[in-house]
């Protein structure tokens, strides 16, 4: 899974401290900072993407994405549901909840190394990480064993930061099927900083509202999905992608009261799904963020970029 084709790679261990700089020639800087228990990547002189890994947390995930203009939409760990973090992906495996954290739910331990990379083409600068991360019981049996890469483009299509998420899910340590289920919201989801709730609005590819769950939530359809709302008193975008090669065509979980939410869901909460031992299950999603309001055009056109990139790069 991992990249293997750029103009610089660094590797390094999630552990410690270190800064790593993109030192190509007539690369715009990006720059790859190792602490303790999370990584973290910058362009000039501002932070764009945090990842958490701590050892001794629930999972990793993405704990902040900032917009070209430096705002951050994501919030970590709020008070009403402190297992919302960030930019985060789980499921229930074999009956084990992966989403919430109770003593009875799993942990994403993530596994060393943890690679990083930085690189440019042309006018866009990328960097970003790929880990092995092992899904356990609360007694340590490997349920899931995952391969994920984030990588982030700077400013990639139509001046968007663009962070694509992969992951490949295979069995665990018992040689069985495993089943994937959870709630009509589980899978790569997003919680938005406060500011952001309540006013905004969603927009899909179908142009068409979804139907309603329960309350304000929404399940809707369409290759991408995205959140128009103010933060900061400014105007902000946010859309996430679906890749047409992933298991299920997407259902976009979306509420914005009392929050704002944004899922890329497998709809597991109507048909769960038995991955077979042996096999491996690959998803694969972008998040791109604008400054300002974006209209569905420009998404659409961007996600064609995205498409087209993954179709270049494809494992």
């Amino acid at each position: 899974m991992a990249r293997t084709t750029f103009s610089c790679v660094l590797v390094a261990l999630c552990l410690g401290s270190g800064i790593m700089d993109n030192a190509c020639a007539g690369a715009k800087r990006m720059k790859i900072s190792l602490g303790q228990d999370q990584i973290r990547i910058s362009h000039g002189t501002q932070d764009i993407l945090t990842y958490a890994c701590a050892a001794d947390s629930f999972k990793p995930y993405v704990k902040a994405l900032r917009s070209p203009q430096g705002r951050n939409i994501l919030l970590d760990s709020p008070s009403d549901h402190v297992h919302h973090h960030g930019l985060m992906l789980a499921y229930k495996a074999d009956g084990i909840n992966f989403w919430e954290e109770t003593p009875q739910c799993g942990f994403q331990k993530p596994q060393k190394p943890v690679e990083v990379w930085s690189e440019t083409q042309t006018q866009v600068s990328s960097a970003g990480l790929v880990s092995g991360i092992h899904w356990q019981t609360p007694k340590g049996a490997v349920v899931l064993q995952e391969d994920r890469c984030v990588d982030l483009q700077a400013k990639a299509a139509h001046q968007a930061h663009l962070v694509t998420w992969t992951s490949r899910l295979q069995g665990g340590q018992s040689g069985k099927d495993v089943v994937l289920a959870g709630d009509h919201y589980f899978g790569l989801g997003m919680r938005f900083v406060r500011a952001m709730d309540k006013t905004g609005r969603f927009i899909n590819a179908t142009q068409q509202p979804g139907t309603v769950f329960r309350g304000d939530e929404r399940l809707a359809e369409g290759h991408w999905c995205a959140y128009l709302a103010e933060l900061d008193g400014q105007a902000v975008t946010v859309a996430m992608f679906d890749h047409p090669a992933n298991l299920r065509p997407v259902t976009w979980f979306t509420m914005k009261t009392p929050f704002a939410y944004l899922a890329a869901t497998l709809k597991l909460h109507e048909q769960s799904y038995i991955l077979p031992a042996g096999q491996q299950l690959v998803l694969r999603y972008a998040v791109a963020i604008w400054d300002g309001h974006t209209d569905a055009q420009r998404i659409e056109e961007t996600y064609r970029a995205w498409l087209s990139q993954q179709a270049k790069h494809s494992d």
